[in-house]
């Protein structure tokens, strides 16, 4: 059964407490990669509503989930579509490292999942993947230490199911201007279209010369057109995993 905030919040309270502890004993050295993630990063997004142990939704929390040449550590999914993506380190490691900030936001920027979250527990950061470059603060949405968990729970609440799921995260970024500016499929189609029929008409020309008819060539590119706009809408409506944005990061590599 779901929490509520209310609850939640103090879930989170006693995880805090609980770190506070190993902090003040000064033991934080003996928790590997594994055992900060039962201890502390597992039990704080059950406490935002996620079902780590799959018990009630099948497949809702994937771990090792494998992206590109790497694995996320968690995949969060709803509907069977990846939304969130989490990378834990250990307490003793810490997630300043520059490093691992790529190696997470290039989760979601090969797998088209606009979120992803790097944390030790003693601190959260969470990215917005739509930008690939050098620039990591700019990718940077938010970031909060344990000491602010429960001061600041509402901007933590964002990472709950609920968040997730109403887009909370998603319109809080764009308030901060974290988040692209998004155009409908349909205002995008009728931008690009145009420039898409003259791009494959020309290559199918170009590597198939004398082969086709003029009218062959026309209805070549309008199938293969609407078959892309068709999978492309499956995955903007969260109906299909984003696949197409994927294939394309690995051609770029």
């Amino acid at each position: 059964m779901a929490l509520t905030k209310e609850q939640a919040k103090e879930e989170v309270a006693r995880l805090v407490e609980k770190y506070q502890k190993v902090l003040d004993a000064h033991n934080e050295k003996s928790y590997n990669e594994a055992r900060t993630k039962t201890e502390f990063i597992e039990p704080l997004f059950e406490s935002l509503n996620w079902d780590m142990r799959n018990r009630n939704i099948p497949d809702e929390v994937l771990p090792e989930d494998k992206v590109s040449r790497g694995r996320a550590d968690y995949a969060f999914r709803i509907n069977g579509v990846t939304r969130l993506f989490v990378e834990a380190k250990s307490l003793k490691t810490g997630i300043d490292n520059i490093d691992y900030a790529k190696q997470t936001i290039g989760y979601g920027w090969h797998k088209g999942v606009t979120f992803a979250v790097l944390t030790d527990f003693d601190s959260i950061k969470v990215f917005n993947c739509e930008w690939n470059e050098p620039n990591i603060m700019r990718n940077l949405v938010f970031e909060l230490k344990y000491t602010q968990y429960v001061s600041e729970f509402d901007k933590l609440w964002l990472l709950s199911r609920e968040g997730v799921v109403n887009d909370a995260l998603g319109e809080y970024a764009k308030s901060i201007g974290k988040r692209a500016i998004r155009k409908s499929i349909f205002d995008l189609l009728l931008d690009e279209f145009t420039e898409w029929r003259e791009r494959l008409s020309k290559d199918i020309v170009r590597n198939h010369p004398a082969k086709y008819e003029e009218e062959d060539v026309d209805e070549i590119v309008q199938r293969l057109l609407n078959r892309l706009i068709f999978i492309r809408m499956c995955e903007d409506k969260g109906i299909e995993e984003v696949k197409l944005w994927q294939a394309l990061a690995d051609y770029k590599e």
